[in-house]
């Protein structure tokens, strides 16, 4: 399982990168980038909706349908540039917002099918998601994507037969995996009493939120929303004090990279020595004293100075190793710990949540220019995350014990 996700990332990492690869040689505009980001956000934000739909369907075979669409999408748009000659822009424009909705259904679908095969077991789900984190971190940052946007430069066919070949052999490992653990429909039932408690009010929906303590979708949204303020835009604002743009800004992202890959592994030791809420309390205190250590960065040290920007790829490092520790504490807590309608419930308001962060925070980050006066901006995440702090010490208590039996519908 772990191996066809890794493999279908890195073909979706491929074809992402020709957007911005495009964009650099100035075949599409700047916004586009902004508008497609835009447009899988507003999809996620509807998971809630989507949810009640792909709960009929086993993970197992949801993830095989999805590289089987991806494959029938690449292989048209190779025949419209090839045989039919249109314009290779509008090709891949069309392309990307075709395939905007896989994402949310892949990622909802990998979570259900962890849930089952993890047999309730919080261990076996960090296992699994910190083995998955971790490894797409590197993936992203290191390898997919700064080679998919040199071969989208050279070739942009190649980049979707490279896509073609990568999502074949994906389906072949899911296959396999399905195969020898095969997965069920979490199915809710369609009874009228049922359907009727499906429509509640957006004050119960807070009281759910609210009730799942340190496994609350309000985690998620909490920490989407402080990663969207400062997200790339702190990392432009500290290359921009440097002598060398192009090599300051690489060196940021690898920071990222590397806070981003060894946090899930790290929270992967931590939960067998500590329980799950105390780690979810440390990381967020590590993750809000990295965040204070980039605003004295910002404030109190000279603008453009080696220590400025030494002191926040520091702090950088440091809130992109504990944000990806939590998310998969978090993810793999919510996978042990709740079960049937429940767990559906918690995927998608938490996947809504974050989505609805993430576009906020994006767009709080440019209002607030953080690119060029950061203390702002890192002010305000840093009180989001001082918030969602105070909320789990306060609601830790309220967190529900990992259940003893598998999580079956």
């Amino acid at each position: 399982m772990i191996s066809g996700f890794l493999i279908s990332f890195t073909g979706s990492m491929f074809a992402e990168s020709a957007l911005p690869a495009l964009i650099a040689v100035g075949v599409l505009p700047v916004v586009s980038l902004t508008l497609f980001r835009t447009a899988g956000m507003v999809l996620d934000m509807g998971t809630p909706l989507a949810m009640r739909f792909l709960a009929r369907f086993s993970p197992g075979r949801l993830l095989q349908t999805c590289e089987l669409i991806d494959i029938a999408l690449c292989l048209t748009a190779l025949a419209l540039i090839t045989a039919l000659d249109v314009p290779i822009a509008a090709v891949i424009i069309v392309y990307l917002l075709a395939t905007t909705i896989l994402p949310l259904v892949v990622d909802v679908a990998e979570e259900l099918y962890i849930a089952q095969v993890s047999m309730a077991s919080e261990d076996a789900a960090v296992r699994y998601n910190a083995a998955i984190s971790s490894s797409t971190a590197l993936l992203g940052f290191v390898i997919a994507q700064p080679l998919g946007a040199f071969i989208a430069e050279q070739s942009v066919v190649l980049l979707l037969i490279a896509n073609t070949a990568l999502s074949a052999v994906a389906l072949t490992a899911r296959t396999i995996s399905n195969r020898m653990l095969p997965t069920t429909p979490f199915e809710q039932t369609e009874s009228g009493r049922d359907r009727n408690r499906q429509r509640i009010s957006l004050r119960q929906k807070a009281v759910f939120a609210f009730s799942l303590g340190t496994i609350s979708p309000i985690i998620s949204g909490s920490l989407a929303l402080a990663n969207g303020i400062i997200g790339g835009y702190v990392v432009i604002w500290a290359a921009s004090s440097g002598s060398n743009l192009l090599a300051q800004t690489g060196i940021g992202l690898l920071c990222v990279g590397l806070g981003a890959a060894i946090g899930p592994l790290t929270a992967r030791h931590a939960i067998r020595r500590i329980e799950y809420s105390t780690a979810m309390i440390t990381a967020a205190a590590i993750l809000l004293a990295s965040l204070t250590i980039a605003l004295i960065a910002a404030t109190a040290l000279p603008s453009h100075s080696t220590a400025t920007t030494s002191l926040t790829w520091l702090a950088l490092l440091g809130a992109a190793f504990a944000r990806s520790a939590a998310m998969v504490l978090y993810a793999s807590a919510r996978q042990a710990r709740l079960k049937g309608p429940t767990l559906l419930s918690a995927i998608g308001t938490s996947r809504s949540f974050s989505a609805a962060g993430t576009l906020t925070g994006v767009w709080l980050g440019l209002t607030l220019a953080v690119a060029d006066h950061p203390a702002l901006g890192l002010t305000l995440a840093a009180l989001v995350i001082a918030a969602m702090l105070l909320f789990m010490t306060l609601r830790k208590g309220d967190t529900p014990i990992p259940s003893t039996q598998p999580l079956s519908p």
